[in-house]
């Protein structure tokens, strides 16, 4: 029989960190820790519209948004398989969005964690060798009051100079057949390209100098999923996230920037194919600066 002092002995404790020793476990993640903010993004959305099942209404609105991280001060035990005791740190973040028009009026408010699963602890005696080629990854942890919440799982990659930024369009994915002529014009003759909204990012970094960039890239697909209340469910079901952080070294002071672009994927409105719904991407792109 297992004593109860035995038991204690072996339990996995939080163990306590000072903000030092954290933003060194941090690895990659450490540059975010502090404030960051930004008035030149964007955020493009289609929403259920009055009307009828076939009615949209798409947002498109400039934005000022601001982020803070803080580390958190203890490693988190997780115990399993032949990995022995991973011990994770992570940060957290708050992120406030106003609108750029009008700067007193609150769009978005979301809160959450950023985790790196580093490489696992010597495995407990009697336990297999982890396998030589585990590598860290990161995890998104986020609660918006809409009424979702998300965990994002992805990589890390670092190289020298600037970041290379895919694109990524903002029109609706109906499938194989189009819509009725006419449907999509909303998003059309916009002040931004909605058919690659991430050039509002290649954009800002025409002319400037970026040394080195570290991309965090994290996705719903690689592990975790979205959970939303049923109103969300019935109305705009988000089923799907992905995120790109590019964190970058700037010019000869060695600044700090942070550039995000990240897609919600809703579904509303059936495909005129019949075959389910229409996905509409959610996107917001920004391009923030480290504060002092």
């Amino acid at each position: 029989m297992v004593t109860e002092a035995e038991l204690t002995s072996t339990r996995p404790l939080f163990k306590t960190i000072s903000a030092n020793e954290a933003e060194v476990d941090l690895g990659p993640l450490a540059p975010l820790v502090g404030t960051w903010k930004g008035s030149g993004g964007w955020n493009i959305i289609a929403v259920p519209a009055p009307g009828g099942d076939q009615a949209f209404t798409l947002l498109l609105e400039p934005i000022i948004d601001t982020i803070t991280f803080k580390p958190i001060l203890a490693l988190v035990p997780n115990r399993g398989g032949n990995v022995g005791v991973m011990q994770i740190p992570g940060l957290y973040y708050e992120q406030t969005v106003y609108e750029q028009t009008n700067p007193t009026q609150l769009m978005h408010i979301e809160n959450g964690m950023w985790l790196l699963m580093p490489l696992p602890q010597p495995p407990m005696a009697g336990s297999q060798k982890p396998p030589p080629n585990l590598v860290p990854q990161v995890a998104r942890l986020s609660t918006i009051p809409h009424g979702n919440s998300l965990v994002a799982v992805g990589g890390v990659t670092e190289a020298n100079g600037g970041p290379t930024i895919p694109s990524n369009s903002a029109f609706p994915d109906v499938g194989q057949v189009s819509f009725l002529p006419g449907y999509t014009d909303p998003y059309m003759r916009r002040q931004i390209n909605t058919t690659d909204i991430n050039q509002v990012l290649r954009d800002a970094n025409k002319g400037v100098t970026i040394r080195q960039t570290t991309t965090l890239d994290v996705s719903t697909d690689n592990g975790g999923g979205v959970a939303n209340i049923p109103f969300i469910q019935a109305h705009a079901d988000a089923r799907g996230f992905k995120c790109t952080f590019w964190i970058e070294t700037v010019g000869d002071l060695l600044s700090k920037r942070l550039q995000y672009s990240q897609q919600v994927d809703l579904f509303f409105i059936s495909r005129p194919d019949g075959e389910g719904l229409v996905k509409w991407p959610h996107i917001t792109v920004s391009t923030l600066a480290k504060q002092a």
